[in-house]
């Protein structure tokens, strides 16, 4: 029996399996995600089996989870600066967090990682103490920046000002929720915010500016007068002295025509209408000062400029035709009414003109020249004649006798076996049925 125990216990000692796997437990900040006061923390995985690479994907969901804590942080702080600029919050903050967070990245450790047989985790952190120090020296450099540029902008009117406080918007902005600021008014001793001082500065300048339109209103007439061009000039209503560098956009509303014009040193600019080849009628042109042009996006998202609108009304009037016409046929003058009679229809539907008798009454001569020629002789009674037509339509000013066009109606060729005459009308008809005004399609 004494020898039986020792047996026994070799035999269940033997039977024990060997290399049994020990369960390990998982790092308890996979568990439950740190929280202290000296780190924002975060934890990233990644599938191993991905074939992504686990290490990368795992640190950058890692940074993803410190920017949300970031951008909470952020969004906090942003909720008056939204508020007087009438935006949403998260449009500056995604734009504000993605530089911070680059900016932060030397600052950030990774403190831990674990992997197991399917995942793998990474554990980083955001030291707040180093990211607040760097922030706040970033900080100073940017309102000594903005603070020169706006002191800059203060002394003077002109486009430059304009970009000076919008680059200093665009400086400040990665900081608006630290609230950057500067001594205003100058030498008070007193602080203001960067962007308050900048919404401030560009509302009263934009309060300044005065367009001055010549002329303000205007009569054209097709083919007469419709070569015409609008003075604009931007003028400070508190110094009454021109403002050079203004960007002003030329629209007509409905309609996509619009143009962009910069003022010289004098503050003058002009804007070249188009010939008003179009129907009688009337339309508006609206001069604004274009903001768009001169300040940068930061500055116009997040400080409301309303320009003031300068319209301009221009009329088109019918123009006064009188139609002189001479159609031959083989030298000889013939009537033929449908040639005319097309022509006037071009000029009456598509720029509303009126025809008269009395040229002292017209504005505008209209001559039509259209001839025949038979170009070689009848070879037999077999052949038929043939004859060629060509003309020409001219418009002239009247009053300056200038030809401001001239058409050419081409070339087409009739026939007949009865007649040269009659081959030759046969062209005409051609001609009048093929030809056509650029402006009448």
């Amino acid at each position: 029996m004494r020898l039986l125990f020792p047996t026994l216990f070799l035999l269940i000692v033997s039977c024990i399996p060997r290399n049994v796997p020990k369960t390990v437990a998982l790092p308890e900040w996979i568990t439950r995600q740190p929280s202290d006061n000296n780190y924002w923390y975060g934890v990233g995985t990644a599938d191993i089996n991905t074939g992504d690479d686990p290490h990368l994907v795992a640190r950058q969901r890692a940074l993803s989870e410190i920017a949300e804590q970031l951008q909470v942080n952020i969004q906090s702080e942003l909720v008056d600066v939204v508020e007087a600029a009438n935006t949403e919050v998260n449009e500056f903050s995604r734009s504000i967090i993605k530089t911070r967070v680059n900016a932060s990245l030397d600052f950030v450790d990774y403190a831990d990682s674990y992997r197991s047989s399917q995942m793998y985790y990474v554990l980083a952190r955001l030291n707040k103490k180093r990211y607040f120090e760097n922030l706040a020296r970033e900080k100073r450099q940017a309102e000594e920046i903005a603070g020169d540029l706006i002191r800059s902008a203060a002394q003077e009117l002109t486009g430059t000002t304009f970009s000076s406080l919008a680059l200093a918007v665009e400086t400040i902005s990665p900081y608006l929720d630290q609230s950057p600021s500067i001594e205003y008014p100058f030498g008070s001793g007193k602080s203001q915010t960067i962007y308050r001082v900048a919404a401030k500065m560009l509302r009263n300048f934009n309060d300044r500016i005065d367009l001055r339109l010549e002329p303000a209103v205007i009569n054209i007439k097709p083919f007469v007068n419709d070569e015409q061009r609008i003075g604009v000039k931007a003028l400070d209503k508190k110094t009454g002295s021109a403002i050079g560098g203004i960007s002003v956009m030329m629209s007509v509303p409905d309609l996509p025509e619009n143009e962009l014009l910069i003022t010289d040193k004098n503050g003058q600019t002009y804007c070249q209408l188009q010939q008003a080849r179009s129907r009688a009628g009337s339309y508006t042109i609206i001069f604004s000062v274009d903001y768009s042009s001169m300040l940068k996006s930061e500055a116009l998202s997040l400080i409301k400029l309303v320009p003031r609108m300068y319209p301009v009304k221009v009329t088109i009037l019918p123009p006064r035709i009188v139609l002189t016409e001479a159609i031959t046929n083989l030298g000889k003058q013939v009537a033929y009414d449908p040639f005319p009679g097309t022509i006037k229809g071009c000029f009456e539907q598509g720029f509303s003109a009126v025809f008269v008798e009395n040229g002292s009454a017209a504005d505008l001569r209209l001559t039509l020249a259209v001839a025949t020629e038979q170009r070689r002789e009848r070879l037999s009674e077999k052949y038929p004649y043939f004859l060629f037509a060509t003309g020409s339509l001219s418009l002239v000013n009247v009053a300056t006798g200038e030809e401001i066009m001239h058409v050419s109606l081409g070339e087409q060729k009739g026939a007949d076996f009865h007649s040269a005459g009659r081959a030759g009308m046969a062209a005409i008809t051609k001609l009048e049925k093929n030809f056509a005004l650029p402006n009448c399609q």
